[in-house]
């Protein structure tokens, strides 16, 4: 699914809330200022292709720039805002529920085993959560 406006961060229902658990969901889109305080969601990568965006975690403010990315883990707590002079355009990827543990799954598992349990997953899989310079290879691709 693609969105190319911010949801309302008020609301948590509408085809972005009711979507985001179920399917893979790129969210473009650009503001001057808004904010999503205390917010917990799947699996995501963040990263801005114009201007910074501020998350905070655990207490941690992290900013977030056209040369970083920054992966958050499934139900962590966390604030991202956008407070600018100049239109920031912010990139989210947000990944289905379970996605990251089947991958990981289909990479360890033999075949046999993944054909008899189509619906296995590793449990407590979580990546490090901190902002990263984006590799060469992404940003040849402009992300």
């Amino acid at each position: 699914m693609l969105c190319t406006q911010f949801p309302d961060p008020n609301a948590s229902t509408g085809s972005f809330y009711n979507n985001l658990w179920e399917q893979n969901i790129l969210l473009q889109a650009k503001s001057k200022s808004i904010a999503y305080i205390d917010k917990k969601g799947p699996l995501s990568l963040k990263a801005t292709l114009k201007g910074s965006e501020r998350y905070i975690i655990d207490k941690v403010p992290i900013e977030v720039n056209p040369g970083s990315i920054l992966i958050i883990n499934e139900n962590h707590s966390y604030s991202s805002i956008i407070d600018s002079d100049c239109e920031v355009d912010s990139l989210s990827i947000y990944f289905k529920k379970d996605l990251d543990k089947q991958v990981f799954a289909g990479l360890i598992k033999e075949e046999s085993f993944l054909l008899s349990n189509p619906d296995y997953t590793l449990v407590n899989m979580s990546f490090f959560e901190f902002r990263q310079n984006r590799s060469n290879l992404l940003l040849l691709l402009n992300l």
